[in-house]
């Protein structure tokens, strides 16, 4: 081999080697971008923002208190392309220490702003408390987390053994749970929209192709109730109503009717009231009243729930137990009341995942009517 051909080999090498050294520091550059702008940006608890820096968010349990509301991420920030942009984001898991007994852990991301270069964050949904998370991935733009729960009825105090997966996307800047849609939305029952005999303005679902008659008439009563409530009364005039439907399976059926009305000797009011009805079992309403378990532990969990979620809504003077109802989506139990303030006008909605309370909702709400 001559001289030149070995200078031109060892040349191409050199070049090799300090290509192959570039291309690396920038593909680990690019990774502590990724890693340091999700350590480093703001998410959403609730409706409180929260900016973390270099993964950690800190301010007083409560004002005066020298307990700490720490939130940190666990573990890495887990580096994908969420939103198929062709840039790098991150799924971060946020870990919750308010003060209290509970630790409760939330999925998040941050995004890559194509303009901007930087990093934002988005909203954080809860996974659950005190939970054990062992993995985060992200494939295909979805994050997919597995952690273990405990089993329905286990308290805080055993070590959670339940492996639970659940998967989420980022839509318009907001993770969102895939739910699987061919567990929900499916029912044996059609609901058919109806207007009140003695107003054109207050509605209401009625089942229809239920089966079992007396079945279907006994909740298509409750599901009446609230219309019959405000027409036809004296106290009542120029009342308008009209419903969403928030669950529908074959398990449960939640309705929320919102509208509003004349009250006399009190002038302009706002309605909110909801039906939900224990469609697999007993066909009966269930209510805040008997959806806990009637269990200390049941009442004090839910009570630090609603404590929290008042907290993280900013909510004058906290939970207001008083006059609380509640309706259901395919993920949430929503808890809403309107404030024994005087100067209230509208009425507070506290949304709780299922799972967050799940050990401690009931599953008897009393007897099957005869059918």
């Amino acid at each position: 081999m001559n001289k030149s051909r070995i200078m031109l080999i060892t040349t191409l090498i050199i070049a090799s080697v300090l290509l192959l050294s570039a291309c690396t520091k920038a593909t680990s550059d690019s990774k502590a971008e990724v890693v340091a702008g999700a350590l480093n940006s703001s998410y959403l608890i609730g409706k409180e923002s929260i900016t973390l820096v270099n993964g950690v968010f800190e301010k007083p349990a409560a004002p005066g208190s020298a307990a700490v509301n720490k939130t940190q991420v666990w573990d890495q920030p887990v580096i994908g392309d969420l939103n198929a942009d062709g840039k790098e984001d991150a799924a971060v898991c946020l870990v919750n220490s308010p003060g209290g007994s509970g630790t409760f852990y939330y999925i998040a991301a941050a995004i890559k702003d194509a303009n901007t270069k930087s990093y934002k964050g988005t909203n954080a949904v809860l996974l659950g408390d005190r939970i054990q998370l062992s993995k985060i991935s992200i494939e295909n733009s979805v994050i997919t987390v597995v952690y273990n729960a405990r089993k329905p009825g286990e308290p805080m105090a055993v070590a959670p053994t339940v492996t639970v997966s659940r998967r989420f996307l980022v839509d318009n800047g907001l993770v969102k749970e895939i739910i699987d849609e061919s567990a929900t939305n499916k029912t044996s029952y059609n609901l058919i929209r109806t207007a009140h005999k003695n107003s054109s303005n207050v509605n209401f679902p009625q089942l229809s192709g239920f089966k079992g008659q007396m079945l279907m008439d006994y909740m298509n009563q409750s599901l009446r109730k609230v219309a019959d409530k405000y027409v036809g009364k004296d106290e009542y005039t120029d009342v308008k109503i009209d419903y969403t439907v928030t669950r529908q399976d074959d398990a449960a059926l939640s309705v929320v009717f919102k509208g509003t009305a004349v009250m006399k000797n009190i002038g302009n009011i706002k309605i909110m009231e909801s039906i939900n009805l224990d469609v697999g079992q007993s066909s009966n309403e269930i209510k805040y009243d008997n959806l806990i378990k009637n269990t200390d532990e049941a009442k004090l969990n839910l009570k630090n729930s609603l404590k929290q979620a008042a907290e993280q809504k900013g909510i004058k003077g906290g939970f207001q137990a008083e006059g609380v109802r509640i309706y259901f989506t395919n993920t949430d139990i929503v808890f809403f009341y309107m404030p024994p303030d005087d100067s209230a006008k509208e009425f507070v909605e506290l949304s709780i995942p299922k799972v967050e309370i799940e050990p401690y909702l009931n599953n008897d709400f009393g007897p099957k009517p005869a059918s």
